[in-house]
């Protein structure tokens, strides 16, 4: 099932994206996870690589995301996401679109999900996402996100988050964890260098208190 979704969906991306390849830019990215933390859940409690890719046209993106988990030498996630962006007032960006999540080794991670966010870009930005599973998930889940920049010297960024489960992956419906992420964007030519710290806070026993530290190296084209 995964390789015939997986194949089709990249043999359609190429042959859009090669028919309109001189309005195309992107970015190719390597990210280094202490461990790997979801919406609340702990994935691997250990270093990964979180390689991908993603490209702009016009109003459309697509994106190549990948969780390599070092300890085990195994490649346990790849996700495939298209979606379709548009602005309102200069200030209102409504984003929606598809992601197929795959876990190729194993048959546990095979699913779709559509998703809406809706971000409105001021000085203090507010962002409200919305996720729906209608595969092996199977439910609704739902994060508010506030975005704070402000300078110290170079440029930061402070986020904090909520998010709610209503019942995806078997959890019961609950407020899931509040993480505060802190990260700073350090920018040479094309490449761009962020480091980041991310603690959450759990709001029921389905979940718990943890911390993640990453960096992630951006080149840009």
């Amino acid at each position: 099932m995964f390789n015939k979704i997986f194949n089709l969906i990249i043999f359609l991306i190429i042959v859009f994206f090669n028919s309109v390849r001189a309005e195309i830019n992107g970015d190719v990215y390597l990210s280094g996870v202490s461990k790997y933390l979801w919406r609340g859940q702990e994935l691997y409690n250990s270093f990964a690589l979180q390689p991908g890719f993603d490209l702009y046209y016009k109003y459309f993106s697509f994106g190549l995301w990948n969780s390599f988990h070092v300890e085990k030498k195994e490649l346990y996630e790849i996700d495939l996401t298209l979606s379709y962006s548009v602005t309102f007032k200069k200030y209102i960006l409504l984003k929606t679109g598809y992601t197929y999540y795959s876990q190729p080794k194993e048959e546990y991670l095979d699913s779709h999900e559509l998703f809406l966010n809706l971000i409105f870009d001021w000085k203090v930005s507010p962002v409200l996402k919305v996720f729906y599973d209608f595969d092996d998930g199977n439910g609704f889940y739902t994060e508010f996100v506030v975005l704070c920049p402000f300078k110290l010297g170079i440029n930061f960024s402070f986020d904090v988050s909520l998010g709610y489960n209503y019942g995806q992956w078997n959890y019961d419906p609950s407020f899931t964890v509040m993480t505060l992420n802190l990260n700073s964007k350090i920018s040479a030519g094309k490449f761009d260098i962020i480091p980041s710290i991310l603690g959450q806070i759990s709001f029921d026993k389905q979940y718990k208190n943890d911390f993640v530290g990453s960096l992630n190296v951006i080149w840009n084209f």
